[in-house]
């Protein structure tokens, strides 16, 4: 029976003890279990139990116990007066920052700027519900990846700029949104009957096959392109504006020598690459789902290999490995979610057996960049990560980029982590991140003697990229992660007053 009733009291006791550490905020532990507290504590509590003997020895334990059992709410007074290195809890926010208004303006910049930056090539989809599947893939593919993704725009801005200088004298009223619209598969040669769609030409096929007099363009206007876009420019202003607002915010804490939290360092990253993708990608129509045909101008074997000829490095060695994708090539292999008809269960695209002629891949067949441009041409859309002739103004790309958005991250290198193998993670991923990087071209030189088909050739490339990605997805659980524990200077709030001059 007395054990019994001890039992009962106990659970009383810690249920009593619960509900008055939620009363007081958690304020300090080390305040709560000293002795002067621990014997008001009781005071308070002992009514309710029905007991009126002095606190018992393990009282100071069952104070821990009872504080730990339930999920932290910090008062925001209490937390920013807080004597600790780190304040442990969620924070509220009637007078100030408080973690869940740090949490929702972060992620409604990194959400809205990667939803609203995207501008796709045509999808190869007819229907809206696919077509749809196709942007969200890559919008996660943009949060995991930003970097690479700006890299991408500037190929595509560069790749759309050559057009303007080799395409004007031409034609016209050639721009570089018409530059773009080629580039994203605009363009698409159709069978004489109009029912069968048989190329995709980009850019420096358009501007080969334009100098040697095989197809003229035909004229679609700047207008009709606006037209067939379906950018909304007042979410993308509002994203704009939600971006200059949250960087005026973090240039004014860092002058004014508050902390930022790990989050919001990763989200200024990101609005350094999304600021890059607005830039190169301004002019690029947005959520086209229609092309323009031309009629077959009666293309060849013959012609298809001058073209190859005429636009690929076919007698160089790939600088890195980048094998034909599978969907139109048997010995290639390339999927892409909810892209291609595919096995889920091998995670392999279905075959859809050799599209390019015997002709045509023999000449390709040593240069694994020129076998995946020339088979891009026998597939039904264009690609987003779709292989380029790299040269040294994709090595800068690459290397300024991710220069910037992996420096970044380094700001973080002295800030305050819940715990130090935290830091230390975050600083190795770091690390890896740029090596990466800066090791990318060096690994270029070192290998491009070697044969393409090599796998010696593959594994370094696939070594870095693995390595890339697992550091890369650590940072991005670290920066949420690492919100259950944030400095106190994090939960005040900028004082704007200082930067308004006010009268004498």
């Amino acid at each position: 029976m007395a054990s019994g009733y001890r039992s009962r009291s106990r659970s009383k006791l810690i249920g009593s003890l619960s509900l008055y550490v939620a009363v007081e905020q958690f304020s300090d532990l080390k305040c709560l279990i000293s002795n002067e507290r621990r014997k008001t504590t009781w005071t308070r509590v002992a009514p309710c139990c029905g007991a009126d003997a002095p606190p018992p020895p393990g009282f100071s334990r069952l104070v821990k116990s009872a504080q730990h059992s339930m999920i932290k709410s910090i008062d925001y007074n209490v937390a920013i007066a807080s004597n600790q290195t780190l304040v442990h809890g969620f924070v509220q926010e009637p007078n100030g920052r408080g973690t869940l208004s740090i949490l929702l303006s972060c992620l409604a910049v990194l959400l809205l700027n990667t939803w609203t930056v995207l501008h796709l090539n045509i999808p190869p989809h007819s229907s809206t519900w696919r077509n749809y599947l196709h942007k969200v893939k890559w919008w996660i593919i943009a949060l995991i990846c930003p970097d690479g993704l700006a890299v991408s725009s500037c190929e595509q801005w560069r790749n759309a700029r050559r057009s303007v200088k080799a395409l004007k004298k031409t034609y016209p009223w050639w721009t570089i949104t018409h530059g773009f619209y080629a580039e994203m598969g605009g363009y698409r040669i159709v069978s004489a009957d109009g029912q069968r769609q048989m190329y995709i030409f980009r850019v420096k096929e358009l501007i080969w096959l334009t100098e040697h007099g095989v197809l003229v363009i035909p004229e679609i206007t700047l207008e009709e392109l606006h037209d067939k876009s379906n950018a909304d420019w007042l979410v993308k202003g509002i994203a704009l504006a939600q971006s200059t607002w949250f960087m005026l915010q973090i240039c004014a804490r860092v002058n004014q020598h508050l902390t930022i939290a790990t989050l919001e360092l990763a989200t200024v990253a990101f609005i350094g690459c999304t600021g890059l993708m607005y830039f190169f990608w301004w002019h690029k129509p947005m959520d086209l789902e229609t092309f323009t045909p031309i009629l077959d101008p009666g293309l060849t074997s013959a012609q298809l290999c001058e073209l190859a000829r005429g636009i690929c490095l076919l007698h160089e060695v790939s600088e890195w490995y980048r094998p034909p994708p599978k969907e139109a090539h048997d010995h290639g292999w390339d999927w892409f979610w909810f892209e291609k008809p595919m096995n889920i269960m091998h995670l392999e695209v279905i075959s859809r057996g050799n599209q390019v002629p015997a002709d045509l891949r023999a000449i390709v067949k040593d240069n694994f960049t020129a076998h995946a441009r020339v088979t891009s041409w026998f597939m039904p859309a264009v690609n987003e990560s779709h292989s380029s002739e790299w040269g040294p103004w994709d090595h800068l790309c690459v290397f300024s980029i991710g220069t910037m958005f992996n420096g970044i991250h380094c700001a973080a290198w002295k800030f305050t982590f819940a715990s130090r193998t935290e830091s230390v993670l975050w600083k190795t991923s770091v690390c890896i991140m740029l090596a990466v990087i800066y090791l990318w071209v060096p690994i270029s030189a070192m290998t491009w003697w070697l044969p393409n088909r090599s796998r010696l050739k593959s594994l370094p490339y696939w070594f870095a990229t693995f390595c890339y990605f697992l550091a890369r997805i650590y940072l991005l659980f670290e920066v949420f992660f690492g919100m259950r524990a944030l400095e106190p200077t994090i939960f005040l709030s900028v004082n704007w007053s200082q930067y308004i001059p006010h009268a004498q």
